[in-house]
């Protein structure tokens, strides 16, 4: 009797050191698989044909982009440090029209240009936290966020480049102005298509000088009425073309961009 229950005890207790170390090859095994699958959905940043590879392997959103794109547009036009050279660039841009491509004012043929050093000047600084410019007013900026943006450690020059050509080579990006821009106004509104069959979005209003402590402010609603009763606006929008091939927009066949806010 006193045998059995020896031989039961010692199975038993092999039973359970062998659960034991099943287990703990299951859990490691899972946490080596964990291992494995995070070095490639989340540390790959190869830069290829694909436009999403500059940032991972998901492409950061298209209307947050150009939401910054139409915000340091505005402020460029308003305190550059010689602003009647951006602003003249800008307006040579436009010529008789009331659209200009994004790539003609910040891709690689506008290198040196007063308005695309301006440009970057003002895009650093909104990455690495600078503050104001020299010739910018005191006050608070309200900001649009970058969504997509942040997930690798990268250097405030990576970050701009890889910025730029998002909007200049990735994707179409042109900027309208639908009313003919008068700087002595001193305010400028930018908002960018949300991508979607809505007929408003958030803009951002800038001034050149602040009005309650700051000089920029989100503006909730950006509809029609609104671009009715403010003449100084800039609407960063995509345009479809089939080279590159990204900037067919398939996805969103079923939207006109040029009908938001251009009624």
């Amino acid at each position: 009797m006193k045998t059995a229950h020896i031989l039961f005890l010692f199975t038993l207790t092999f039973l359970i050191i062998s659960c034991s170390k099943d287990s703990e090859f299951i859990e490691a095994e899972q946490d080596q698989n964990f291992q494995l699958e995070i070095p490639a959905s989340e540390l790959s940043n190869s830069i290829d044909e694909n436009s999403s590879n500059r940032f991972g392997l998901q492409a950061p959103p298209l209307e947050s982009y150009m939401q910054v794109t139409a915000y340091i547009t505005a402020k460029t036009l308003m305190y550059d440090g010689d602003q009647s050279a951006a602003q003249n660039q800008f307006t040579t841009a436009l010529g008789s029209g009331n659209v200009v491509n994004v790539s003609d004012l910040i891709g690689k043929s506008a290198d040196g240009t007063a308005f695309k050093t301006s440009f970057v000047q003002h895009l650093t600084s909104y990455f690495d936290g600078t503050g104001p410019c020299e010739s910018c007013p005191g006050g608070e900026e309200e900001e649009p966020p970058l969504t997509g943006n942040g997930r690798f450690a990268q250097l405030t020059e990576v970050l701009v480049a890889n910025f730029i050509d998002y909007v200049t080579e990735d994707n179409c990006v042109e900027l309208f102005v639908p009313n003919p821009l008068n700087y002595s106004l001193g305010q400028i509104t930018s908002v960018a298509h949300p991508m979607t069959t809505s007929t408003w979005n958030k803009g951002y209003e800038r001034y050149d000088i602040a009005i309650e402590g700051l000089i920029s402010k989100q503006v909730n609603v950006v509809n029609q009425l609104y671009v009715n009763h403010n003449n100084n606006m800039i609407i960063a929008r995509p345009f479809t073309t089939t080279s590159p091939a990204s900037c067919a927009y398939t996805d969103y066949s079923h939207i006109d961009f040029t009908q938001f806010l251009n009624n």
